[in-house]
């Protein structure tokens, strides 16, 4: 969480990484139109997950703006949150299939990522995965702690 009364404001350092990152997409995107190598269905994919990943940066980039504003922002930040935790596995999807073709996982994947679509909406009513508190600040569930958590170790 940013102070935003700091004599440093953060949220133009976090600004400018963003900017930096979203530059960093469009040159990729750039590389693979260029790319004559690559399959029109192979360039297709590339397009999807990286245009994926420049929505989910502007997403997360809009929530850390919201977060901590007052309470009438509070539905848009909660749509940010929602709309964050939905794509990212929808992005692993994309990045899999530009690699992998079809795999024995993909029924499974069927499943799981319209079940992560419902536990994200049901997260906004339980705090399973993200809560907004009543000064509108944004924080982390429990599940989602021990799962950052579980990863790194």
């Amino acid at each position: 969480m940013f102070n935003q009364h700091a004599a440093v404001n953060l949220l133009d350092y976090y600004t400018t990484i963003e900017i930096i990152i979203s530059l960093f997409i469009a040159g990729l995107l750039a590389l693979v139109y260029k790319n004559i190598h690559y399959s029109k269905q192979r360039k297709r994919n590339s397009y999807w997950s990286l245009g994926l990943l420049l929505i989910i940066n502007l997403i997360e980039w809009t929530s850390v703006m919201l977060d901590g504003f007052s309470g009438q922002y509070r539905i848009w930040l909660v749509i940010n949150k929602f709309l964050n935790h939905s794509l990212i596995p929808f992005l692993g999807y994309f990045v899999i299939h530009i690699w992998v073709r079809h795999s024995k996982y993909d029924r499974l994947l069927a499943v799981l990522l319209p079940g992560n679509v419902l536990f994200q909406l049901a997260s906004i009513a339980t705090g399973w995965t993200f809560s907004i508190d009543q000064n509108n600040y944004y924080h982390q569930a429990v599940i989602t702690t021990f799962i950052s958590l579980s990863a790194l170790s």
